[in-house]
């Protein structure tokens, strides 16, 4: 057998190239709901007839090498270029529950990357984006090929993105209705494109109203089903109430199934029935991954290393042979270089009851300061951390 693409003889049963990498076996079509990214260059057919080629193409390199940046950084991918047109895809192969807003992000960020490039190389380039979102078939062509997506979604992106002028983004009704909450738009009606009977709603993507990642506000919509799985979650809420104990709860499924919900409607109760501060953030994973590699090139976790320094200020507290404050005072060093006011205030109240039990004079202001930065967390009460502190003292860590 050989590949496709470039001629080379392949082992049988391969599944890529092992010389230029090309897919030989075709992958299953499936259906996917997605955002259609269609990007093109204004001015490009003038520019090429007046220009050399090879200038032309440094251009058009640079300026796609930089603008595909953008996507990627959202999340997306390169579907296909054809002359001065770029497709991307957001939605395949992995899916988010923001897919839309991170094609209408990355769309205005391009804009923001054109004009740079058009002052920095003294060229008057402009692009023309649409956005749309719906199901396409994910899938290659029996001809031959990678990937691609296909459906009516695909074109009316094409229609949206002429219908947009120089330096402009606009998007569809079902993209629209995904990111109102984070998106500023002007409304731009019901317009007629080519190919179409019906004419299409347009919307012009003004500005961002919020950093990207942060949790939009969910309208009054009621909740339905998830009943037992809702239960099951304020269960575990009462019974780390009254047993003052954490649980750690890790919602699995699909994108789109209801995890964000379940899990509001769970922050709800906490707030409005048991009077619990709420804290939430979206995990960056590759920002959380260097920070793990970080630490660990430092010398271990975060937590590997405060807790070895407790554990050797208990030993040297019970022995009497040695100064148990200065391990302390390397935990907390480690806890107050971390960015978690978490850490801090854990690190704090551990030094504060060392230095309380060996009766140092400024026990009492590193309490008051502790104390403080408990209360700003709403923790009330220190029995947990007493608790955690004579046992590491008992089992020395």
């Amino acid at each position: 057998m050989t590949c496709s693409a470039c001629g080379t003889l392949v082992p049988e049963g391969a599944r890529f190239c092992p010389e230029c990498g090309q897919r030989l076996v075709a992958a299953p079509d499936e259906r996917r709901l997605v955002s259609v990214l269609m990007a093109d260059l204004v001015g490009y057919t003038a520019l090429a007839e007046a220009a050399d080629p090879e200038q032309v193409k440094r251009l058009v390199d640079d300026c796609f090498e930089r603008v595909l940046g953008d996507v990627t950084t959202f999340g997306g991918r390169l579907d296909k270029i054809v002359g001065d047109e770029v497709v991307a895809v957001f939605g395949t192969p992995v899916t988010h529950e923001d897919d839309a807003e991170r094609a209408v992000r990355a769309a205005l960020r391009m804009q923001e990357t054109v004009a740079a490039v058009s002052r920095e190389l003294e060229v008057p380039v402009q692009m023309r984006i649409g956005v749309n979102t719906g199901e396409v078939l994910v899938g290659a062509m029996r001809a031959g090929g990678d990937a691609t997506v296909t459906g009516d979604v695909v074109n009316t992106a094409q229609r949206l993105e002429t219908l947009a002028g120089p330096g402009e983004v606009v998007v569809g009704p079902a993209t629209h209705a995904a990111t109102r909450d984070a998106i500023e738009y002007e409304t731009l009606g019901s317009l007629p494109v080519k190919g179409r009977e019906e004419p299409v709603a347009a919307f012009r993507a003004i500005r961002a109203l919020a950093p990207p990642g942060r949790r939009r506000q969910r309208g009054p919509t009621p909740f339905v089903g998830r009943t037992e799985e809702l239960d099951a979650l304020r269960h575990l809420l009462g019974m780390a109430l009254r047993r003052r104990r954490a649980q750690f709860v890790l919602l699995v499924g699909d994108a789109g199934v209801g995890k964000s919900r379940l899990a509001s409607e769970v922050a709800s109760h906490a707030r409005d029935a048991l009077g619990a501060r709420v804290r939430h953030r979206r995990t960056d994973r590759r920002r959380d991954a260097r920070a793990r590699r970080d630490r660990e090139r430092r010398g271990g976790t975060y937590h590997d290393r405060v807790v070895a320094h407790w554990a050797e200020a208990c030993a040297r507290f019970r022995s009497g042979d040695g100064d148990a404050r200065a391990p302390v005072e390397a935990a907390h060093a480690i806890a107050t270089g971390t960015d978690a006011p978490l850490e801090h205030a854990i690190g704090a109240h551990v030094r504060a009851l060392v230095l309380e039990a060996l009766g140092t004079d400024d026990a009492a202001a590193v309490r008051a300061d502790a104390d403080r930065q408990l209360a700003e967390l709403g923790i009330v009460g220190d029995g947990w951390s007493r608790l955690f502190a004579v046992a590491l003292a008992r089992d020395g860590g």
